[in-house]
């Protein structure tokens, strides 16, 4: 449910014909996740915001963030981390790191 979720929202983020990138690496904190989508940017100061629904994401041109809601919630009952970045190329990065088993 959770890799979905990501999997959807960025989807949903990304105009026809863009990409989405996905890319499963080990850490040394667990096993790590990072989906890049094609939509428009989250200013940094709304990232976390965005992940804890204190602001629509459609206020920023973002598809609906049910499929963030039902990420996060999956993620805190996996006691993984959640995070919204940017790549560095200016695309948005949902990142997410699994604890170690």
């Amino acid at each position: 449910i959770l890799v979905k979720s990501l999997f959807s929202q960025a989807i949903a983020a990304t105009p026809r014909g863009g990409m989405v990138r996905a890319t499963a690496m080990a850490t040394e904190v667990g096993p790590a996740l990072s989906v890049i989508d094609g939509g428009p940017a989250i200013p940094e100061a709304s990232r976390q915001d965005i992940l804890r629904h204190r602001i629509d994401p459609t206020s920023l041109g973002r598809p609906a963030g049910i499929a963030l809601v039902v990420a996060d919630a999956a993620a805190a009952t996996l006691d993984a981390t959640l995070e919204v970045r940017e790549d560095g190329g200016g695309r948005v990065e949902l990142w997410l790191v699994l604890p170690k088993s």
